[in-house]
């Protein structure tokens, strides 16, 4: 008895449960975690670690240095990194591994943001950095409305217009799933496909990883990050909507 009631239990921690409620009676389905989102990673910072410390990656090693004093948080899993809490002046959380892609070469990225406020002024926020590749919100048209989504690759910026409103802070989930180098760049937030752009493929050679702020420091970002992914391949919208979903192994 004791022996079925541990394998029970070890049965339920590897699995999702879902009840289900059919004519009065309780069905218990079980569903195995997304196991195939560790293929291809580069890194995957949960943000777990105590403020003003190191962050690092589970998978692959990459530490995030703490440059700028950058605070813990209550996040969408656990922990997250309040970015709106470092100085100015530095990265924030920056790492110095290598991050090498050929113009021909597809990769994509996945993050939770969660925002004070709608950015203003048409000062871009930064939530990650390489040489030649930037992520940030901002509010283009300086009319103070939702932020824009943009991604710069290159010096030739792929822009969403008005993708979510921040007036009330939330947690959102993005994921962009970057074809050849840029030859097409899909975007999906919380798990749905939100349009993709069309461009032209850019190599990358990057040996500085800044998160939170542009490197130099003048782009911080006025909110919160979490559960920040990069794979060296692309992501099927089954695997985004895992990320969003919770049903993965990586949080």
């Amino acid at each position: 008895m004791k022996l079925l009631l541990a394998l029970t239990s070890l049965f339920l921690v590897s699995c999702n449960v879902v009840q289900v409620i059919n004519d009065g009676e309780t069905e218990v389905n079980f569903k195995s975690l997304n196991r195939n989102l560790e293929d291809g990673i580069y890194g995957f910072w949960r943000f777990e670690e105590a403020a003003s410390t190191n962050r690092m990656d589970d998978f692959t090693g990459i530490v995030l240095t703490d440059t700028g004093g950058v605070a813990s948080v209550s996040g969408i899993s656990g922990m997250a990194a309040d970015c709106s809490t470092g100085s100015s002046g530095s990265g924030l959380l920056e790492s110095s591994s290598s991050f090498y892609k050929a113009a021909d070469e597809s990769y994509s990225l996945s993050f939770w943001v969660k925002l004070q406020s709608n950015p203003s002024g048409g000062l871009q926020e930064t939530i990650t950095e390489f040489t030649d590749l930037n992520i940030g919100l901002h509010d283009s048209d300086f009319q103070g409305d939702s932020p824009d989504l943009v991604l710069g690759l290159g010096g030739s910026p792929y822009i969403w217009n008005d993708v979510t409103d921040f007036s009330t802070p939330q947690w959102t989930h993005f994921a962009l799933i970057i074809h050849s180098g840029g030859e097409n760049v899909d975007l999906f937030i919380n798990g749905s496909h939100r349009g993709s752009v069309a461009g032209s493929g850019y190599s990358i050679n990057s040996n500085v990883h800044s998160v939170c702020s542009d490197m130099g420091g003048t782009r911080p970002l006025n909110g919160a990050i979490d559960s920040l992914g990069i794979w060296n391949r692309l992501l099927n919208p089954d695997e985004v909507w895992d990320l969003y979903s919770g049903n993965n192994l990586l949080d």
